[in-house]
């Protein structure tokens, strides 16, 4: 629990993470594309924070290698739930052909981050007498 005093600091993997990796490979979007610093502000806000500081970012970046981005999912099963080296054999084999005539795959890594402090808690009303 964070004290009344607190301070809630927060960097965040966005929903909208190197999507152009699922695109390439025809799977499902991410089932939390939508978390993102705006979503996560309102959640805040509505538990009764105060957001101090934000910024999100999406910084561009290539893949250039297909072990590297078959290790990457199978680190992250979350990215694509259902990877498979055989489900995906296909879309992989033309990743690696076009990685290999130096067409990198280019992606955005999506982040952001926050600083939000509790708001002070409303004073009691004394009772009637």
């Amino acid at each position: 629990m964070l004290t009344a005093d607190g301070v809630f600091v927060t960097q965040q993997v966005g929903g909208r993470d190197l999507e152009e990796v699922n695109e390439a490979l025809g799977a499902p979007p991410h089932t939390y594309r939508d978390f993102s610093l705006a979503s996560a502000v309102a959640e805040l806000e509505r538990g009764g924070f105060a957001i101090d500081w934000r910024q999100e970012a999406r910084v561009e970046d290539r893949i250039a290698d297909i072990a590297a981005l078959v290790l990457f999912l199978r680190i992250t099963p979350w990215h694509v739930p259902d990877f498979d080296v055989d489900r995906y054999a296909e879309q992989l084999d033309a990743l690696h052909r076009r990685m290999d005539n130096r067409a990198p795959l280019h992606v955005s890594c999506h982040r952001f981050a926050l600083v939000a402090r509790p708001l002070p808690e409303p004073a009691a009303r004394p009772a009637s007498i």
